[in-house]
């Protein structure tokens, strides 16, 4: 039997003793709990979490982190007065590392968190062993404001955190020329009079590890910016010959009419979101001459179309990228 189908096989009899000690099977339903021994027997060698007063347990994984041959032991754990979000099973995380002299296993790290949705394993720091992957849903019903993730490496020796936020919706990706993963972060602009479903989402960075760290890569992604850039482009450009025809002042004043009683829920112009959609992408490539020939060949072609709010916000957004892109 390998080694990978020994280690799963081996957690899986520490998660199917974890279940049993957490729940009694003639526990009376409402009433208050007792305090589970969470006591577990693993290679002959008794082992109890030490959960703060309160916390319940939600698993013990085992993984070896740091290559010694040896697994951690990734526990975590759960309020269970916590209101949390319906995908959340933790606020907790400990990883024990074992101590062959004493022949137990001793805290090496504890964070606390809300809320832990998922935990995973990845090679993400080009050292062949896994990384420790834990996905983060603070709360809400916006994913790119409330999910987030944690890393955790023995890249260096000492296990740490590499790698923590708790908004952008990270995502891990691979393939393609690149040699090492990336983790792709979303961006969200959102201006006062649009819903939240016409906010416009979008990747404001890759990140690559490097030197003990995650830094930025976009520089390196700066084609596969520019090639966003033309498709936006291009979807601008169909939605503009259908307005080429300048409206009249009866119809501007009907848009006008419409906007102000709509208040921050009106739709906004058909133009506004593409050309949005366009200055963004030109800044996040850093492309500052296709971005100042958009605006210059625009700029009086949409002041023309647009609500006044509407085309001041296209301004900003304008400005804020050939500065900060």
């Amino acid at each position: 039997m390998n080694t990978q189908l020994l280690n799963m096989l081996r957690g899986a009899a520490v998660l199917m003793i974890v279940i049993a000690g957490c729940r009694s099977a003639d526990e009376e339903p409402g009433a208050e709990p007792a305090a589970a021994d969470t006591t577990v027997t693993l290679d002959g060698i008794a082992f109890r979490p030490e959960l703060p007063d309160g916390h319940r347990l939600d698993t013990i994984i085992r993984e070896d982190l740091n290559g010694d041959g040896g697994d951690e032991l990734i526990v975590t754990g759960m309020r269970p007065d916590s209101i949390a979000p319906a995908d959340a099973r933790a606020d907790l995380l400990q990883i024990y590392t074992f101590d062959s002299l004493a022949r137990s296993y001793r805290l090496a790290l504890t964070d606390s968190m809300r809320w832990i949705a998922g935990i995973g394993f990845e090679q993400l720091t080009g050292d062949d062993r896994p990384d420790l992957v834990v996905r983060i849903n603070s709360g809400g019903n916006d994913e790119i404001a409330a999910r987030g993730m944690s890393i955790y490496s023995a890249d260096g020796g000492k296990i740490r955190e590499i790698y923590g936020t708790l908004r952008g919706n990270p995502v891990i990706e691979r393939g393609g020329e690149r040699k090492s993963p990336l983790i792709a972060v979303t961006g969200q602009y959102w201006p006062m009079f649009l819903t939240h479903a016409e906010a416009i989402s979008y990747v404001e960075d890759y990140l690559v590890y490097r030197d003990g760290a995650f830094v930025s890569a976009r520089d390196g992604e700066r084609e596969r910016y520019l090639a966003g850039a033309r498709n936006l482009l291009g979807e601008y450009a169909k939605l503009r010959d259908e307005h080429a025809t300048p409206p009249s002042s009866a119809d501007s004043s009907i848009a006008e009419d419409t906007a102000a009683a709509g208040g921050a829920f009106g739709a906004p112009h058909p133009l506004f979101v593409p050309a949005a959609r366009v200055i963004i992408q030109f800044g996040l490539a850093g492309a500052h001459r296709p971005l100042r020939s958009f605006w210059d060949s625009e700029r009086e072609f949409l002041g023309q179309r647009l609500p006044a709010e509407e085309f001041t916000e296209l301004e900003e957004l304008y400005g804020k990228n050939l500065a900060g892109g």
